[in-house]
């Protein structure tokens, strides 16, 4: 970027700061023109034909600047509420999924966090599948952050809407063992191995939670179970330990296989 590009650049925020939009906006305008690729001209404006209340600039201006940045969140952000003050609730709709897919791939939590709360917030109802997986990824990111009671509440949801997914019923037990709520976390596995009957890890998470309640006899018996299963992956003792980056629960193992 030349001198006189960020020298017009400068100006134009100034022009922005003085209330001076109109001259702001066809400043901006010919620098896009001068230098197609630069996001933050586009980003900027989109910003101001925002401020003139030009809603198809504004779209048209992200839609530039996200292809040229798929991670600018706040390009995102304008898109999207561009799209959603044009009663264009299916293509913020799309905006906003795209938002929170891109955000999360790049671990922007607070980002992708937004995106999924503007899609639940749409007044367009979801297919249960689309919906289940806005409140699987939300449950996933609130668990990233240690926030453990809101990710439970979340993936009860997903399991709710998708009750035949074993992913959702997996990360509900995980968030509930978490919680110390073993009980209910014993529910869930106990759905969890219906659905996936051969699923020695499964099983083995099921002792464990009966003995957390005091069902010794289930928990041995769960634990015989895994066993035959897969021989070499059994534990006799089973501890955990829950991560405090991402939320995930580990279980320690002791292995009983050879």
């Amino acid at each position: 970027m030349n001198y006189s590009f960020q020298a017009q650049m400068d100006r134009a925020v100034e022009l922005v700061k003085q209330q001076r939009l109109t001259e702001a906006r066809d400043l901006y305008e010919h620098l896009c023109n001068a230098c197609p690729n630069d996001v933050q001209t586009w980003f900027r404006f989109g910003a101001v034909n925002g401020m003139l209340g030009d809603l198809d600039a504004v779209v048209r201006c992200s839609r530039r600047a996200v292809e040229l940045d798929p991670l600018m969140s706040g390009a995102w952000k304008n898109l999207g509420n561009a799209l959603e003050r044009q009663n264009l609730p299916d293509a913020a709709l799309r905006c906003y999924w795209a938002m929170a897919q891109s955000m999360a791939e790049a671990k922007m939590r607070p980002e992708s966090l937004y995106a999924l709360a503007r899609l639940l917030a749409l007044p367009i109802k979801l297919p249960d599948e689309q919906l289940a997986q806005v409140y699987f990824n939300r449950g996933t990111l609130y668990a990233q952050e240690e926030m453990h009671l809101s990710a439970s509440e979340d993936f009860r949801k997903a399991v709710a809407l998708q009750p035949g997914n074993p992913e959702h019923h997996y990360r509900l037990a995980e968030m509930l063992v978490v919680l110390s709520s073993f009980h209910d976390a014993y529910d869930v596995y106990r759905h969890l191995i219906e659905l996936r009957p051969g699923d020695s890890e499964s099983i083995a998470r099921m002792s464990e939670a009966c003995e957390r309640i005091h069902r010794l006899d289930e928990a041995e018996k769960y634990a015989e179970r895994a066993q035959d299963l897969d021989p070499d992956s059994v534990t006799a003792t089973v501890t955990l330990e829950v991560n405090p980056g991402n939320g995930t629960v580990t279980f320690n193992e002791n292995l009983t296989g050879q």
